[in-house]
């Protein structure tokens, strides 16, 4: 539904996330990715979006697998989760610039 190739095949555009579980290596996110004070005062509530732009740095490819399951919904996130604060109040949209202009690398 999201037009994401199952294929196997790395994509830049796909944006792994921990929700459904990511498979990550460490030893491949450049040093300045590790520093955790940075990464708060950039993106405080978007791992994900560091963790992206870390990948990208270190032309670490990213695709989809074929296995999906159901993600479960926990009570009362509706209202306050990270969802309505990055997705619906654009909290995503201010962190990407964040990491735009501090590493500025992200490509257009």
């Amino acid at each position: 539904k999201k037009q994401i190739r199952t294929d196997g095949q790395p994509s830049p555009r796909v944006f792994v996330t921990g929700c459904g579980g990511a498979v990550i290596h460490p030893e491949r996110i450049p040093e300045k990715f590790l520093n955790r004070e940075e990464l708060l005062r950039q993106c405080p509530k978007g791992d994900d979006i560091w963790l992206k732009v870390a990948h990208l740095a270190a032309g670490i490819p990213c695709y989809k697998t074929r296995y999906c399951f159901p993600c479960l919904e926990l009570p009362g996130t509706n209202e306050s989760g990270l969802a309505v604060s990055n997705v619906d109040n654009g909290g995503n949209d201010w962190q990407i610039r964040n990491l735009d202009q501090y590493f500025s690398m992200i490509p257009q």
